[in-house]
């Protein structure tokens, strides 16, 4: 049974046989084209590359426009090269994650590894508590240089920003003035304005926003969207709106749908309801569908967050989703800027979702 060698390995390889190359002068000031090095060391063009990005992190090349890239230095001693680290924190275990949240978790942690990138996984719910003692105390008690930070709330926002520390979000950033943490995520103001104007589109004349009390991961950009939304049709009297508050528990999200179906004034009276996040959703569709009322003939159901897993309801969930290697790609790169103390050009990156049709909106 033949074993291939693991890309990390291979690319650390490769990194070690450029450095010593370029210190026997082998090339003048600049590196040959990348077509050209994957011939001499008989590698990809993508495990190249990981080895590059190894030398341009310690300062052996640099990079230069439409240009190979320029020997910095010729003595380097690989040896002994202490290993950059990058943590990724979290309330709760990987595993009770939204599902595409672990995918692009684990794909980011795997790109990194593949770069001679340490990754660790810490998990704690005291990390995100007010005052954030253990939180300052695990980020000054270890030498990382990338803190990714999933589901980070305003008041731990704010602590890390004031705190200088080395930090890129999964999620949104804060409202806060002068608070502007690197982060990627959904743009989740786009995702509800378009649920808001879709539902009404298709004939909802009462619209709910179902929104966690957390207000994290983008859930004030969703409140934002589905407010102006709904203002610019709310003037003729024909439209109602509400938003309502629930805590991400089963019982709590059951009783809200339950009190929404009460306050309805006339059967005939269709509403529509746009959730956040994948379990939520999940739980206020088959309640809703437990009570006997008709999706999407009497109620509508758009989710702003969407997984595959939406496709095998009946009916299928529609919902709005990014790619979660387009996600995973950018959030790769704002942890590679901020590990090798590089400039972001666009801190704050949001990625506009696409619309994933469905059958619970017509």
């Amino acid at each position: 049974m033949t074993t291939s060698v693991p890309r990390v390995k291979l690319a650390h390889e490769v990194a070690k046989k450029l450095c010593e190359d370029i210190a026997c002068r082998r090339w003048d000031s600049e590196l040959p084209p990348e077509r050209e090095l994957c011939r001499t060391y008989v590698v990809s063009r993508r495990t190249l590359r990981e080895a590059l990005q190894m030398l341009f992190a310690r300062d052996i090349i640099a990079r230069q426009a439409r240009r190979p890239p320029r020997i910095v230095r010729r003595k380097f001693s690989w040896e002994g090269v202490r290993t950059q680290t990058v943590a990724i924190l979290s309330a709760f275990p990987l595993d009770l994650a939204e599902p595409e949240a672990l995918r692009i978790l684990q794909t980011v942690a795997a790109r990194l590894q593949s770069q001679d990138i340490a990754v660790r996984f810490i998990v704690g719910a005291g990390y995100y508590s007010t005052g954030f003692r253990r939180l300052q105390k695990l980020v000054e008690g270890n030498r990382i240089d990338c803190w990714v930070i999933h589901r980070c709330p305003p008041a731990m926002q704010t602590f890390l920003g004031t705190g200088g520390y080395p930090v890129v979000l999964l999620g949104s950033t804060s409202d806060s003035p002068g608070l502007s943490l690197p982060c990627v995520d959904m743009d989740r103001h786009a995702a509800a304005y378009h649920a808001a104007g879709k539902l009404m589109q298709a004939g909802y004349r009462r619209i709910c926003l179902f929104v966690p009390d957390e207000n994290v991961f983008g859930d004030l950009a969703c409140r934002r969207g589905f407010e102006e939304a709904c203002d610019r049709c709310e003037t003729s009297g024909t439209l109602s709106s509400e938003i309502i508050t629930y805590r991400d528990e089963p019982t709590t999200i059951r009783k809200a749908v339950e009190r929404i179906m009460r306050k309805s004034p006339a059967s005939s009276e269709r509403t529509g309801i746009i959730i956040t996040r994948v379990r939520p959703s999940l739980m206020l569709l088959t309640h809703i569908l437990s009570m006997g009322i008709r999706v999407p003939q009497h109620v509508g159901v758009l989710s702003t967050d969407w997984t595959p897993l939406f496709a095998y309801l009946s009916p299928s969930m529609a919902g709005y989703q990014v790619p979660y290697e387009q996600v995973a790609r950018c959030l790769t790169g704002h942890i590679l800027a901020v590990t090798h103390g590089e400039t972001l050009r666009t801190p704050q990156q949001y990625l506009i979702p696409e619309y994933k049709a469905g059958t619970t909106c017509m």
